[in-house]
Order: structure tokens, then sequence, then C-alpha cells
């Protein structure tokens, strides 16, 4: 059994560091074409790609390996409704006949494929430990790394499309949908563990400290709204909370936010910049509004099965409303994608797979909150912007709710 849960936790280590390094040699390899970074525009869909191609190989190998033993374990009816939601996807994708429509498909097909190729790493033992943090927080601290010594690199250079040409991610707040969980999951780890260690809180500084210097108001309001909230959720999850800990992380907070309000002459808006704007008289939800009100009439016309799996702005309306590929909220997503039939059948699918938290113990609870702090602060976000919208965010998702979720060790034990 150890051989095995060290070959399982090789494999995905492997996985996710292969995922998270993609964008590093991208990076690197457009460098070296163009000293003056002037083509690099590296976009979370290149990320994406690599991402598709790391899930292809993880669902392979994961389910010739454990599929028998997966599928036997899992109930008839979450094994129903994962089949029923994988049917429902692929016919209601291959519908509509679009080349771009069908990759899209094959990314949410990979997707669901992921659930019952994670659970058999998890039978295997591959997603215990903190192993899968560490490689999030190395994740989040390179990227920033990398961003820096772009800005660095270009401050002098006028007129740098900043907001649509990032290193690693093209548009500059892409990156924060692999921050934000990062930032969430430091942060708990670092209020409720008593070890003293000290990669939780610089990956927790990195991620928050682009935040606040990119101006990413969505990535902010779930950091700043959904660590509070793990504070409650540990405590009654039987984990502790530590006061110093979460002094400590607060004044770092707030440290942070004074710092990026001390640099001058930003070649972007930072958090202090688009406060400034809205005390202006900006709006809250700076033309959101607008995207969501328009996509409530593309679900109201397409309520049952939606549109499938089509950007919003292939979708016939105001152009200046479905500019944007995504509605920016998780739940308009779902519906105008699928429709009330196809977002009914992924809730009850998760709900379904979910109720496995309830054969835990509260010490086994309590170890699993990093994974709850990923899928909260991911899903916050996600309610104000489009950070379930890219397959490489939608991966981590993944891997956090099945870390939630894996089989109980002291069931298996016994």
């Amino acid at each position: 059994m150890a051989l095995r849960t060290a070959r399982s936790a090789t494999l995905i280590h492997v996985l996710l560091a292969g995922v998270i390094l993609s964008s590093v040699l991208q990076t690197i390899l457009l460098w070296s074409l163009d000293p003056n970074l002037s083509v690099l525009n590296v976009s979370a869909r290149n990320w994406s790609f690599a991402t598709i191609v790391s899930m292809f190989l993880f669902a392979l190998v994961a389910m010739a390996r454990w599929g028998r033993e997966v599928i036997a374990e899992l109930g008839l009816v979450q094994k129903t409704l994962l089949l029923g939601t994988a049917v429902y996807v692929l016919a209601w994708g291959t519908y509509h006949g679009d080349m771009a429509v069908w990759i899209t498909t094959i990314s949410w097909l990979l997707a669901i494929a992921m659930v019952p190729a994670s659970l058999g790493f998890a039978a295997g033992g591959g997603l215990s430990g903190e192993g899968h943090w560490k490689l999030l927080g190395l994740a989040a601290i390179v990227h920033v790394l990398l961003f820096l010594l772009a800005l660095y690199l270009l401050w002098d250079t006028e007129d740098y499309p900043w907001t649509n040409r990032t290193p690693g991610f093209n548009n500059i707040r892409h990156l924060t949908y692999l921050l934000v969980p990062a930032a969430v999951v430091a942060g708990t780890l670092h209020m409720t563990q008593s070890e003293r260690r000290l990669w939780p809180l610089i990956s927790f500084a990195a991620a928050v400290f682009y935040l606040f210097l990119t101006g990413a108001r969505g990535g902010v309001f779930a950091v700043t709204l959904a660590l509070p909230m793990m504070l409650v959720i540990c405590r009654v999850m039987g984990g502790v909370t530590i006061s110093g800990r979460v002094v400590q992380l607060a004044t770092l907070y707030l440290a942070l936010l004074g710092i990026v309000a001390a640099i001058p002459d930003l070649p972007f808006d930072s958090i202090w910049a688009r406060a400034e704007s809205l005390a202006q008289g900006g709006t809250v939800t700076g033309g959101r509004w607008g995207v969501w009100t328009a996509s409530a009439e593309a679900i109201r016309d397409n309520w049952l099965f939606g549109v499938g799996p089509v950007a919003l702005g292939n979708i016939q309306g105001p152009t200046e409303e479905f500019a944007l590929n995504h509605p920016h909220n998780l739940l308009f997503q779902i519906l105008l994608n699928w429709g009330v039939l196809g977002s009914a059948l992924l809730i009850a699918t998760g709900a379904a797979l979910a109720v496995r938290v309830f054969d835990l113990d509260r010490t086994e609870l309590a170890d699993r909150c990093p994974a709850l702090a990923a899928i909260l602060g991911m899903f916050i976000h996600a309610l104000v912007d489009g950070g379930l919208y890219y397959l490489f965010s939608v991966a981590i998702f993944l891997i956090a709710f099945v870390v939630l979720i894996r089989p109980s060790e002291r069931l298996q034990a016994g």
C-alpha cells in the first residue's frame, strides 16, 4: 500500500507540476524569440490547452489503473447522474455542430471524467497530504514573480497594453483565477495549522499583493469574504483557529494594501485607482450589470435546454453587452449553457457525490478545511467574474472537490 501511495502521489504531482510549468515554459520560449516581449501574448486559452492535454492523460491513466474500483465503489445514483450528465453534455454540445463548441464540449466531458479519475487517485492515496496545496502555492509565487519581472523590464515602455497582454495569462486579471484559491488556501492553512511554516504566508502575500496591484476587484472581494467565512467553517468542522495567526494575516493584508498605495505611476489601475474611480461616480459592477441583464434575457429565451457551451459573444444580441466570452457569473453561465435541465443534472451530481463528507469524523473534516477553502474562494469569485470559465481553474476546483469528498481513510482502514 505504501508503494502504491507513493506512486499515486508522484503521478499527481507530476501532472500538476506540468500544468503549472507549461505557462512558464511558454513565457521563456516567447521571451527568447523577442526579448522586448512585444509579442508576448500567451493567453489563458494556451494554458487551458496544456490543461486539456494533462487532464486527458490524467483521466486515461487513472481510469485504466483504478477505474473498476471507483465505479464499483460509487452508488447507483452517483453513477447514473455522472453518466446522465456526460450524455446530456455530449448530446447537446454535439447538436450545435460548431468546431469551437465541440472543443468546449470535450473540455466539459474531461471535467466530468476528472471526478471519478481523481477519486481513483484518492483511493490510491494520491490526494492525501499537502503536496497539491504546496504546488498551488508555488504556482502563485512563480507566476507573480514572472509578472513582476516583466513589469520591471517593461516599466518604461510607452503604451504597453498590459490589460490584454500580460505575460502568461493575456488579460491582466486572468491570473487571479489561480491566485484566489491559492490565497484562500494559504490563509486558511496559516490560521489553522499549529506548525510554523513559511510557505503559506509567502504564497498568501504573493497572491494578495497581485490582486491589489492589478486592481482585481472580484479577486479581492472573494478573498476578503472567504477567509472570515473559513474561520467560522473550520471551527464548525472541528478545526482550531489560532488568534495570533489571524492577527498576523490581517496585518499582512493591510500592509500589502499600504505598499500598493505607495507605488507611483503604475501602467495599469491598482485597487486604489479603481476605488477612486468608484468614489468619483463609477459603478460597483464595472459594466457587469449590462452583461448580467443580457445573459438573463438569453436564459429566458432558452430556459429549458440552454444554448450549449457557446461563448456569450456568439449569441445574437446587443453587441456591446455580448462582447465578452462569458456572463461573469457562474450561475448565469451554467443556466445559459445547459438550461434548467442540465443545471439540475450538474447540481444533483455534485450533491450526490458531496454526501460522502457525512462519512467523515471531525478530525478528517478539519483536515479537509483547505479543500473547502479553495472551493469557497473560487465559487465566490465565480459569482462576479469568469473564475470557472477557463479549464485550468476548473481543474483546480475539481481537484479541491475530490480532496474534500475522497473516501474516509478511517473507513478504508477498517
